[in-house]
């Protein structure tokens, strides 16, 4: 295992990792999110888990506002109808892309961060971070046995506080 530690600061942790990466002060977002486009392009995401247990597969419109039934259930493309339907058994909803529904265009909430990251190219996150682009490019092919998912930590330190916190994406 390999400790890489990205901090503008070098802090005893940074001291004794493998590797110390020092980055912009308020930049660890925008690292974070270019690799987030990293992982969706190379197909190191769990697009199952993401399918089945997030909200990545509701439907967004421009403005932002959730397309959900009169009952208030969020609603997902379903592939096997061709249609908009809540997320229920029987449902194969689609993860990516753009629906016209009643004279209005909607996406699937991944497909909207996705668009999002857009803008994110390896070289833009490089000059804003000052990480070499060499050095974001390569971490997520990197990842040993994590050909579609992301790497996960058992515990991580921030500002000297360790916390046991899982990376995992979230759910609604």
């Amino acid at each position: 295992m390999k400790v890489v530690v990205i901090d503008p600061r070098l802090s005893g942790t940074a001291s004794k990792a493998d590797e110390w990466l020092p980055i912009r002060p308020g930049k660890d977002v925008l690292l974070l999110l270019g690799l987030a486009r990293l992982l969706i392009e190379q197909g190191s995401i769990d697009e199952e888990f993401l399918r089945q247990t997030t909200n990545a597969t509701a439907l967004v419109a421009d403005d932002k506002s959730l397309l959900r039934d009169k009952d208030g259930q969020l609603l997902v493309w379903d592939e096997l109808s061709g249609s908009a339907r809540p997320f229920a058994t029987g449902v194969q909803p689609a993860l990516r892309g753009s629906y016209l529904i009643d004279d209005k265009t909607y996406v699937t909430v991944l497909q909207h961060f996705m668009d999002r990251l857009e803008q994110l190219t390896p070289a833009y996150v490089a000059e804003s971070t000052g990480i070499p682009e060499k050095k974001c490019a390569g971490w997520p092919g990197s990842w040993p046995g994590r050909p579609k998912s992301a790497p996960r930590w058992s515990w991580m330190a921030v500002d000297c506080v360790t916390a046991r916190l899982p990376f995992i994406p979230t759910g609604d």
